[in-house]
């Protein structure tokens, strides 16, 4: 899963060509405007990485890991911090 901005998105189709089409499921979202929404776009992420992570051990036959690397509220402090400048 891999977020772009709608420029970044155009700059990555015209260097790359020949794999547009790897970007299969593409979703359009606003501008992050508080803490809470970012908080809920990193638990989008978040399961949607535990998933693959699930998917792949299983493929490789061996366990996901269990440790937290990043926490809901060092998002929020994050966010908090660019949103005063």
């Amino acid at each position: 899963m891999v977020a772009l901005t709608i420029d970044a998105l155009n700059r990555y189709r015209e260097i790359f060509p020949p794999i547009r089409g790897s970007l299969t499921k593409e979703v359009q979202s606003s501008p992050i405007r508080d803490e809470e929404e970012a908080v809920k776009l990193f638990q989008l992420y978040l399961n949607q990485v535990k998933k693959e992570a699930k998917n792949f051990s299983q493929d490789k036959c061996c366990q996901a890991g269990s440790h937290i690397l990043l926490h809901e509220d060092s998002t929020s402090m994050v966010v908090s911090l660019i949103i005063e400048g």
